[in-house]
């Protein structure tokens, strides 16, 4: 899935998505929050970058992942 890029900051390297909204129990639609935690469990083979509220571009709210995969065993 992607290119085989880590996210590093170019959009055009990584998997992306933006304009992300969570979506409440009642079904409204909402901002993401401040208070989101990053996790990778595989970091050397997958990236992944929250880069908040992308303005300048007009992205919205906006997270990246991606990488060159491999084996990932333990």
């Amino acid at each position: 899935m992607g290119s085989g890029h880590k996210p590093d900051g170019d959009f055009r390297h990584a998997t992306y998505f933006r304009t992300l909204k969570w979506v409440s129990a009642t079904g409204d639609a909402l901002p993401p929050s401040r208070k989101i935690s990053e996790w990778v469990d595989k970091s050397n083979v997958y990236g992944f970058k929250n880069h908040h509220v992308v303005i300048r571009q007009r992205k919205g709210y906006t997270i990246s992942f991606g990488g060159p995969g491999g084996y990932c065993g333990g």
